[in-house]
């Protein structure tokens, strides 16, 4: 089952410069849809993969996903019920991902953005691979990762997607409201004048 990661407050500050009013009725809405919809395969699920997770420690867990909050929780649950956390990324290519982010965001190019999608491809090879030589026949696995991510899992490895909506949708429509915003606002001030 693949489950897509719901953005934190913090990265919606960061990609949108605030926080959508609806935000914690939606992220609400998301975690309890994920949590019904995973019930039925409570004590199935034998191993769980999350995104940029390069260590298999409850530490490592919250590290990624902002602290305590309703994915930290249902990923806990799981494991409490059986469920194996799996290092799921190779640190150096997370790593060096988040290096030609701080870069483009210095001095974006078409260079350093065709270098970020090497990484990523690379990086989603890796994960698609780790998947599938981890799972065995039968047996259940949720992935954990953001929805913009292409991976191509085997084959053999049957896919469930489980998800409200599309998390990275709600966050795009966040930042083209905020750039529509701050366009809007100059010219509202020359407006007046």
């Amino acid at each position: 089952m693949i489950v897509p990661r719901m953005y934190t407050k913090s990265e919606f500050m960061k990609a949108a410069s605030h926080v959508p009013d609806d935000y914690d009725a939606r992220s609400e809405e998301f975690w309890s849809y994920v949590s019904d919809k995973l019930h039925a395969f409570r004590g199935r699920i034998v191993m769980v993969f999350v995104e940029s997770l390069s260590k298999d420690t409850k530490e490592a867990l919250s590290a990624v996903l902002g602290g305590e909050g309703p994915g930290f929780s249902l990923i806990s649950d799981l494991l409490e019920d059986g469920a194996k956390l799996k290092p799921t990324e190779d640190p150096i290519l997370v790593a060096e991902t988040e290096s030609w982010l701080q870069m483009i965001a210095r001095s974006s190019n078409a260079t350093l953005r065709e270098f970020l999608e090497q990484n990523l491809t690379e990086r989603n090879h890796s994960v698609s691979d780790l998947v599938g030589r981890s799972l065995g026949e039968g047996e259940v696995a949720l992935l954990m990762i953001d929805s913009r991510r292409k991976l191509e899992l085997p084959k053999d490895v049957r896919v469930i997607r489980v998800l409200p909506f599309d998390p990275a949708d709600y966050l795009n429509v966040s930042v083209i409201k905020a750039r529509l915003r701050s366009k809007a606002t100059p010219e509202a001030a020359d407006a007046g004048r």
